[in-house]
């Protein structure tokens, strides 16, 4: 297969790994039923009325980011330049979820003017969860052991190629691009740590259903962490393993390779897809608690509060992105270190 077919072949992969997302978040405001619509609660013929414009125009913001990359795609291959499909597909992906979270938050909105004014009171009494958590509890051994046995060989394949190769220019791209994949790996990592540490409040009714919840969530998104992290340790080794064995390796041997890691691809998204629905099984069992807000906090979808170390801070009528926070800081910090690493990547290209 040619370079330009597998490009073809990764993102049609794309757009039927995302059907089930497309399809989850279509049926997302009724997911526990007629009487919510997500966390507000639905008076009685909301959807037969107001909801039903309110369902559909939150339907119709779910194919923004359809009606901005099918002309960006059409773009790439009609310039010749197929290679950035993959970059079109991850930035679509990114920016999909982004376009999700504000279209919920103006259907939220619409709503909530019309939900009964005792069910829209937030709980006058909750409780935190105390239970001590680790990092360590949510960690799987194996797969921190096949990272670090691939970034182990990475580094080692990367010294043989400066100690035997010729090519110098494609051995300190090599070193570039393993540097990235640790530094991606890292930010998993902290993005893990995160979602571990942060504290956990719930209502003082159905607390243990709540916190069932929660701990659902948790684990499902550390472990989607784990996950982006097993399917990136390939691509540390993948370059360096051609540049070391390709003149050794047939066309067949090439694509073997390249199959074999798309059918990891494939298996590890059809076990997300089992856990997602285990996740949304007990989500929909679940009834969503109206938590206090913190005094000041706007309701919208960011603000900025440095007098709260937060990154998410519950306001009236959800939660917030606090931008002044510490995290969203160092945030801003890794983003900017990523692209630094990126443009270093295309020097070296060059």
């Amino acid at each position: 297969m040619t370079v330009n077919q597998y490009i073809a072949l990764i993102y049609l992969f794309s757009v039927v790994v995302r059907y089930p997302r497309l399809k989850e978040r279509w049926t997302a405001p009724l997911l526990r039923g007629n009487e919510w619509f997500f966390s507000i609660a639905a008076p009685a013929g909301f959807l037969e009325g107001p909801g039903r414009g309110i369902l559909r125009g939150y339907r119709m913001r779910l194919f923004i980011p359809w009606l901005i990359e099918l002309p960006v795609l059409a773009a790439l291959v009609i310039s010749g330049h197929p290679f950035y499909v993959t970059w079109l597909v991850l930035s679509t992906t990114l920016f999909t979820r982004l376009n999700f979270y504000a279209a919920r938050h103006a259907a939220e909105d619409r709503a909530r003017r019309f939900e009964t004014p005792e069910a829209g009171e937030p709980a006058t009494t909750m409780m935190l969860s105390l239970q001590p958590r680790t990092t360590g509890d949510y960690t799987n051994r194996w797969v921190e052991g096949i990272l670090a046995v691939s970034f182990a060989a990475a580094f080692a394949g990367v010294g043989y190629l400066y100690a035997t190769s010729p090519d110098q220019h494609l051995t300190m791209w090599l070193l570039g691009w393993t540097i990235l994949q640790v530094y991606l790996q890292a930010g998993l990592l902290f993005l893990k740590r995160a979602i571990v540490s942060a504290p956990t409040a719930a209502p003082a009714t159905n607390t243990e259903q709540y916190l069932a919840w929660r701990e659902s969530l948790r684990r499902f998104s550390t472990w989607l962490c784990d996950s982006m992290r097993l399917l990136m340790a390939p691509g540390v080794l993948i370059g360096i393993v051609f540049a070391i064995y390709k003149p050794m390796l047939g066309n067949g041997s090439v694509n073997a390779i390249l199959l074999g890691l798309f059918g990891a691809v494939v298996v590890t998204c059809w076990f997300e897809w089992r856990r997602r629905s285990a996740h949304l099984e007990v989500a929909r069992r679940t009834k969503p608690a109206k938590l206090p807000g913190l005094p000041g906090v706007p309701a919208q979808l960011i603000c900025f509060q440095p007098d709260y170390p937060m990154l998410l801070l519950r306001s009236a009528t959800g939660y917030t992105l606090n931008l002044a926070s510490a995290p969203a800081k160092l945030a801003g910090l890794y983003i900017a270190g990523f692209a630094g690493l990126c443009v270093w990547l295309v020097h070296l290209a060059a």
